[in-house]
C-alpha cells in the first residue's frame, strides 16, 4: 500500500453509525456514515494488501450527495469539496482499526482519487442508495436552486438578512413557525420510539439530525420525509398520508402519525414511557392548542 504522509493516531476519536452502503461490487466500496452531530461522511475503498483493507474517510454536504445523485458532480469531486482534514483508515477483517492516519486532501496520494468521471452509478449501487437517492431528490428537486445554494450551506448566518429572506419565499424555501415548532415537539415521542426500537439506529440518526433542521430549510424536510418513511416501512403504521401534500400539511400529518406510533409503544410499556409521555402531552396543551388537537386525535385519548 501507499505510504501516508500525516499523523499516526492510537485511537479512532470519531463516534460513526453507518447508515448504508452506496457502491458495492463483490463487497462495499463506499459507504455511508453520521456522528453524534449528524454530520454525513462517505468511507471510500481505495486500496488493500494481504491482511488490511484501506478507507479513505471524508465529510460531506447533503446537498453534494444531491449533486451527486443526479451526476452532476463526481466521488472525485465530492473529496475535494469536503472538509480540509481527511482520515485513512486500515481495517482488519474483523472491521478494527490498525493503522489510522489524518492528513490533509493535499496529501491524498494521486492513486487514491477516483478518476474525473466517477459519477454515481446504478449498475453498481444498493437497495440503500436507491432509497438515500429518492429521498435526496425529492428533497431537493422541489427547488429552484440556481441563486441560492451557496448561501443556503450558511442558512443560518443569513436568516436576519431580509434580501435574503424575500430570496427563499420566492422558491418556497423558509421554515414556517409552525414547522419548528412541530419539530421541537416530535422530540419527546422520537426519543421513546428511540429507546423502543433499539435494533434501528434509524430513528437514533433522525434525531442526531435535528440541530441542522432547525437551521437549514432542507434538512427540515429530510428529517420529516424520513421519519415518514420509516414510521410507514419499519413501524407499520395504520395510516398512509399522501408524500404529494403541500409540505406544511403533510408535516402535521407525519407528526400524528408519530403520535399514534409513540401511543402504541407507550400502552406496551406505561410503567417506563407513561410518566414523561403524559407530562410532554400536557405542556403542549398548555402552549399550542393546535398541536395538542393533533396529538388528542392520534393517541385516542
Amino acid at each position: 500500500m501507499e505510504n501516508l504522509e500525516g499523523y499516526k493516531i492510537p485511537k479512532f476519536n470519531l463516534h460513526l453509525t453507518k447508515r448504508g452502503d452506496i457502491i458495492s461490487f463483490g463487497g462495499p466500496l463506499l459507504s455511508h456514515f453520521y456522528d453524534e452531530n449528524g454530520i454525513n461522511y462517505l468511507m471510500n475503498w481505495v486500496d488493500c494488501d494481504d491482511n488490511l483493507n484501506r478507507w479513505l474517510l471524508f465529510t460531506v454536504e447533503k446537498f453534494s450527495l444531491f449533486e451527486y445523485f443526479k451526476k452532476t458532480k463526481s466521488l472525485k469531486s465530492l473529496i475535494k469539496d469536503a472538509n480540509e482534514i481527511v482520515y485513512f483508515l486500515d481495517l482488519d477483517s474483523a472491521i478494527e482499526p490498525k493503522h489510522i492516519t489524518i492528513t490533509s486532501k493535499s496529501s491524498i496520494p494521486k492513486v487514491y482519487l477516483p478518476d474525473n468521471e466517477s459519477y454515481f452509478d446504478e449498475e453498481i449501487s444498493t437497495i440503500y442508495s436507491r432509497n438515500l437517492r429518492e429521498e435526496i431528490l425529492n428533497i431537493y428537486s422541489n427547488y429552484n436552486l440556481k441563486n441560492v445554494k451557496t448561501k443556503l450551506r450558511h442558512y443560518n448566518l443569513y436568516k436576519n438578512d431580509l434580501s435574503f429572506k424575500q430570496t427563499l419565499d420566492k422558491r418556497n424555501i423558509r421554515n414556517t413557525i409552525m414547522e419548528v415548532v412541530i419539530l421541537k415537539a416530535s422530540e419527546t415521542p422520537l426519543r421513546i420510539l428511540t429507546d423502543h426500537y433499539k435494533h434501528l439506529n434509524s430513528f437514533e440518526h433522525i434525531l442526531s439530525r435535528a440541530e441542522t433542521a432547525y437551521r437549514d430549510p432542507f434538512e427540515l424536510d429530510a428529517y420529516f420525509y424520513e421519519l415518514d418513511n420509516l414510521l410507514k416501512t419499519k413501524v407499520k403504521t395504520s395510516r398512509n398520508y399522501s408524500t404529494k401534500a403541500e409540505a406544511n400539511y403533510h408535516i402535521k400529518n407525519v407528526f400524528g402519525n408519530l403520535v399514534q406510533c409513540a401511543t402504541r409503544v407507550v400502552e406496551s410499556n406505561p410503567k417506563k414511557y407513561n410518566k414523561s409521555f403524559q407530562t410532554w402531552k400536557i405542556d403542549l396543551k398548555n402552549t399550542d392548542s393546535e398541536l395538542s388537537d393533533i396529538i388528542e386525535h392520534n393517541s385516542g385519548k
